[in-house]
């Protein structure tokens, strides 16, 4: 994984915010290297290819794309990957935040 590649990383899909226009916009939900939770709110089309509709149960997972932005090393020796997902589609946790570091683990390299 090198600085500046394109990644994915899944988050959990937990509701359907609003259906009252296309397209439906999804709350999304992913936890950190660290333990914290985050939570993203996206339009369905942007993060997953399957119909979402409201009420459950949600099964599948959303896909985020994100650029990878630093590397380092937890206490305990795992590789942590720091991505930002405002880039390439604008996608931030409701507070605004785009910054989050991820297990390597748990991300998906483009090709």
């Amino acid at each position: 994984m090198k600085i500046g590649q394109q990644v994915h990383f899944s988050a959990r899909i937990s509701r359907v915010i609003d259906s009252s226009s296309y397209p439906d916009w999804l709350e999304l939900r992913f936890t950190d290297a660290h333990g914290k939770d985050w939570v993203l709110e996206e339009k369905a089309p942007v993060v997953t290819c399957e119909d979402v509709v409201p009420g459950g149960p949600y099964e599948e997972e959303a896909s985020i794309a994100a650029m990878i932005v630093d590397k380092q090393i937890a206490s305990d020796g795992r590789p942590i990957v720091v991505v930002n997902t405002d880039k390439p589609w604008g996608i931030s946790d409701v507070s605004g935040n785009t910054h989050f570091d991820l297990l390597a683990d748990n991300l998906i390299l483009d090709p």
